[in-house]
């Protein structure tokens, strides 16, 4: 095929295979109330304060209440064009993915492989079926493969359109929340990936590294600073002393004085707490989720804990050092460039985690493990799987794509097995829908009958 025709093959795949993977969500989705708050925004207070206001104690997001006006104000309370809009933004994340993997020179049966675990996880159906007020994580995502392959793009040919893509997908990722900050070190540390090559005394090679960087530093750096910028004036100025306002024992958002908010930290913020939620944030929400996406919601059930609470720490541990030896196998036998990547996946992995870790209320493991929290990190490790393939089937190539076809299945087949949350959500969406609609029709003719009633009579 032509370079153009392959572009559109891979385009419509992506958004076929999302589309079949998740169309039962996206179709019947439907509003809850966080979506009900932020859409009521755009009615109770003018545009022009509602993007630059911080909302609760950790969001402002500026591009986010664009999207809610121009949304709303074309398709009023609909969640459908809510819904695809979202959507459109998840099947395109891998689209840009592999116009990286093409610069990489990773190959087709590795991309695939991408597209399979990321796009077909189940545990995406939390921010898929309505649930607008989750969507910044899959833009944030989406934003940030483009990026990664505007950065990758630009450091092979030198076209200045590519570093201002590089800049205006920096700029609507931080724009979209707080959260996204975390592309900012993640696309500093993919540069020194690609591009340092360090002296004989392995620190000289920083400088021409920064030379020969600084275009994608200066504009990725200032942009970061123009937000952060922003941010301190939103939380000082607009909203002075709400900025990661709410810490308490349970999380439930309950305020508590300077006093107690810097004794509990102190408290949650131990290195072996942090370390214990650390592993188990990577193996039930990153890890386990590519074989067993709802395995920690089945296992958490009351019918089940008590069996498994006092195994399920050993069994999380044996799953951490399990990855620890397999990403330690794969760097052994990689080349120089592959081993870089890797360490890029591994250090944005440990930043997304520790951002989420730190930034909870009260430093407790997460519950469930939705992808509002393990979506940045699951990204990060299912391109790290794809490069084991790739390097996978530089050796034996025969045996290799039977591994990765296997690999692919096994996934598959995984996903729809424990499906059940994604399908419980459909349904939920479905009987909401429905109920609704009666809801309305009743209380539509009630009220008609109402109004023909003589307006004296009690």
């Amino acid at each position: 095929l032509s370079n153009n025709k392959r572009n559109i093959l891979i385009l419509l795949i992506c958004i076929v295979f999302s589309f079949a993977t998740h169309a039962g969500n996206i179709v019947n989705g439907y509003f809850v109330t966080d979506d009900f708050t932020v859409i009521n925004l755009n009615h109770s207070e003018s545009f022009s304060k509602a993007v630059i206001t911080p909302y609760g104690n950790d969001h402002i997001f500026p591009l986010f209440r664009t999207e809610l006006k121009v949304l709303d104000t074309a398709f009023g309370e609909n969640p459908i064009p809510f819904n695809l809009f979202v959507f459109a933004l998840f099947a395109l994340t891998p689209f840009f993915v592999y116009f990286t993997f093409r610069r990489l020179d990773l190959g087709i049966l590795p991309f695939l492989l991408f597209l399979t675990i990321y796009s077909g996880a189940t545990s995406w159906a939390d921010l898929l079926t309505g649930y607008y007020a989750m969507s910044l994580y899959v833009q944030i995502l989406f934003f940030f493969s483009v990026a990664v392959w505007s950065y990758t793009a630009w450091n092979q040919s030198g076209e200045k359109r590519h570093l201002f893509f590089l800049g205006i997908a920096t700029a609507l990722a931080l724009a979209v929340d707080i959260p996204g900050i975390w592309i900012i070190p993640s696309l500093f540390f993919l540069m020194l990936a690609l591009e340092w090559t360090p002296n004989k005394d392995g620190v000289r090679g920083i400088v021409p590294f920064l030379k020969a960087q600084r275009a994608p530093i200066i504009t990725v750096m200032s942009i970061g600073i123009i937000f952060v910028a922003f941010w301190v004036f939103s939380f000082t100025a607009l909203q002075p002393g709400t900025f990661l306002s709410t810490l308490n024992a349970e999380g439930n958002g309950t305020s508590l004085s300077s006093t107690e908010v810097a004794s509990k930290r102190a408290e949650e913020w131990r290195l072996l707490p942090l370390a214990k939620n650390f592993v188990s944030f990577f193996s039930s929400g990153v890890a386990l989720p590519v074989v067993a996406p709802s395995v920690v919601k089945i296992l958490t059930h009351p019918a089940l804990a008590h069996r498994f609470d006092s195994v399920w720490t050993v069994l999380e541990w044996l799953v951490f050092i399990l990855n620890i030896w397999f990403f330690w196998f794969v760097f052994k036998r990689s080349p120089s460039k592959e081993r870089r990547l890797i360490l890029w996946f591994l250090i944005s992995m440990i930043i997304t985690i520790v951002m989420i870790i730190l930034a909870r209320p009260n430093h407790n493991p997460i519950p469930d493990f939705d992808y509002r929290y393990a979506g940045a990190p699951f990204f990060f490790y299912t391109f790290f799987l794809a490069v084991a393939a790739s390097l996978l089937l530089r050796t034996k190539k025969e045996q290799s794509v039977k591994i990765v076809l296997s690999l692919i299945i096994v996934s598959l087949a995984a996903q729809q097995i424990f499906s059940f949350h994604a399908l419980r959500l459909k349904i939920e969406a479905q009987q909401r829908t429905a109920g609704v609609t009666e809801f309305k029709n009743s209380l539509l003719a009630e009220l008609a009958t109402l109004k023909t009633v003589d307006k004296n009579s009690p």
